[in-house]
C-alpha cells in the first residue's frame, strides 16, 4: 500500500512541477526582495501596470517586456513603461480588432449616422476597402505597417492603375485608420508622412 501511495505522491509532484513554469512568478532582486510590478512567465519578463481604460477607470494590464533578457533590462523597461504612462503615451495595451472586422464596424457606424458622408462616398470607400481587406486580411489594426501599405501601392501600380486612383485608395484606408484612432485602437497612423503619387 505504501509503495502505491508513494508512487501517486511522486506523480502529483511532477505534474505540479510542470505547471509551475507556466505561472506568473515574482521577480526578485539581488537581496531576494520582490521587484514591484515585475513578473516572469515562461522565461519572459512581464510588467503588471495599472492604466486607465477608455471610460477613465483604472485597470490592471499585463504588458510583455520584449527585448528584456536580464532583470536589470526588465527593470529599465518597466521604468520606461511607467514614464510613458505618466506622459499618457502608453501603447494600446489590449488586443486590437482585426482589420476585416473593423472595416465592417466602420461602415456600420456611417450607416447609422445620417448625413456624415454622402452615399456615393461610402460606395467608393467600400470598393477601396474590399481591395484593402483582400490585401491586409486578418491583420490586427496595430500591426498594419508602412511595408504592407507600400506593397499594396506597388501591386496596384503594377496592374496599370493610375496614381490618382491609388491615392484615393490610400485616402480611404487613412479614413478608416483615423476612425480607429478616434475609437482608441491606435495612437499613430501608419500612413503618416506618406507622400501621394
Amino acid at each position: 500500500m505504501k509503495a502505491l501511495e508513494t508512487a501517486s505522491t511522486n506523480a502529483t509532484q511532477s505534474v505540479a512541477g510542470n505547471h509551475r513554469k507556466h505561472r506568473y512568478q515574482k521577480v526578485v532582486d539581488g537581496r531576494k526582495q520582490p521587484i514591484r510590478g515585475l513578473w516572469v512567465r515562461n522565461g519572459r519578463f512581464i510588467a503588471r501596470v495599472t492604466a486607465e481604460n477608455e471610460q477613465g477607470k483604472k485597470e490592471i494590464r499585463w504588458v510583455p517586456l520584449s527585448g528584456a533578457a536580464t532583470v536589470s533590462q526588465a527593470q529599465a523597461a518597466i521604468r520606461k513603461l511607467l514614464t510613458r504612462r505618466d506622459d499618457n503615451a502608453l501603447p494600446i495595451l489590449k488586443r486590437t480588432p482585426k482589420f476585416v472586422a473593423y472595416v465592417q464596424e466602420y461602415f456600420r457606424y456611417y450607416e447609422q449616422v445620417k448625413d456624415a458622408k454622402r452615399p456615393a462616398t461610402i460606395k467608393k470607400e467600400r470598393g477601396a476597402m474590399d481591395m484593402w481587406t483582400e490585401h491586409l486580411g486578418e491583420t490586427r489594426l496595430d500591426r498594419i505597417n508602412r511595408a504592407q501599405i507600400n506593397s499594396f501601392i506597388a501591386k496596384r501600380q503594377a496592374s496599370g492603375i493610375s496614381g490618382r486612383t491609388v491615392n484615393l485608395d490610400v485616402i480611404a484606408l487613412r479614413n478608416v485608420l483615423k476612425k480607429a484612432i478616434d475609437d482608441g485602437w491606435l495612437k499613430t497612423l501608419p500612413t503618416e508622412n506618406l507622400r501621394p503619387l
